[in-house]
C-alpha cells in the first residue's frame, strides 16, 4: 500500500503547475503507513516474545515442581528402602523394623495390632513383633521374607514397577 501512495505522489507532480502541492497528501500518507508498518512489525514482535515466555514458563514450571517436591521425596524412599533392605536376612533384623515401626508409625497403625506394643515387643511376642516389622517393611515398599526359603525380602510378581537398589544382594523396591 505504501508504495502505492509513493507511485501516485510521483505521477501526480507530473502535472503541470498543482503537481508538487497535489503529491504531499500522497507523501504524507505514504510516511504514515510506513509508521503503521514498523508499529505492527514491534507488535509482532512483542507478541512473539510473549508466546516464548508463555511457553517456557508452562514448561518449567511443572518441571519444576517436579524436581523441587516430588524427587526429593522420591530419593529419600529409595534410600530408605535400599537401607531396610539390607537390613533383613534373620528374625534379628524383624525385631529391629519392629523397633522402628513403633518410634515412626502413628500410634493409630500402632493400636491396630496390639493394645501394647512395646511390652509385646520385650516380652518377645512373634506376632505382635511381625505385625509391626510387616507395618514398618510395608512403609518402605518392601515385603517381609520367608526366612526359612529366602534371605533377602522378595516382591510379589503381581507389583507393577520395580527399582533395583543397585546392590548385589537382589533386593527390589517397589513405589
Amino acid at each position: 500500500m505504501q508504495s502505492g501512495f509513493q507511485d501516485a505522489a510521483r505521477n501526480l507532480e507530473s502535472v503541470p503547475w498543482a503537481g508538487p502541492t497535489l503529491r504531499q497528501p500522497f507523501d504524507a500518507a505514504a510516511a504514515g503507513m510506513q509508521q503503521v508498518l514498523e508499529s505492527a512489525h514491534q507488535q509482532v514482535v512483542g507478541i512473539e516474545q510473549v508466546a516464548t515466555l508463555t511457553g517456557w514458563l508452562a514448561f518449567l514450571i511443572p518441571v519444576t515442581i517436579v524436581l523441587v517436591i516430588w524427587l526429593p521425596q522420591r530419593i529419600r524412599f529409595v534410600l530408605n528402602s535400599s537401607a531396610a533392605a539390607r537390613f533383613i536376612d534373620a528374625q534379628p533384623d524383624l525385631d529391629l523394623l519392629a523397633l522402628r515401626a513403633m518410634a515412626t508409625q502413628p500410634f493409630h497403625q500402632l493400636a491396630r495390632i496390639s493394645d501394647d506394643p512395646l511390652a509385646a515387643w520385650r516380652s518377645g511376642d512373634r506376632r505382635v513383633i511381625d505385625q509391626l516389622a510387616d507395618l514398618e517393611l510395608r512403609r518402605n515398599g518392601l515385603h517381609r521374607p520367608k526366612l526359612q526359603d529366602a534371605r533377602r525380602p522378595q516382591l510379589p510378581a503381581s507389583t507393577g514397577a520395580q527399582v533395583s537398589t543397585g546392590s548385589t544382594n537382589g533386593v527390589s523396591t517397589d513405589d
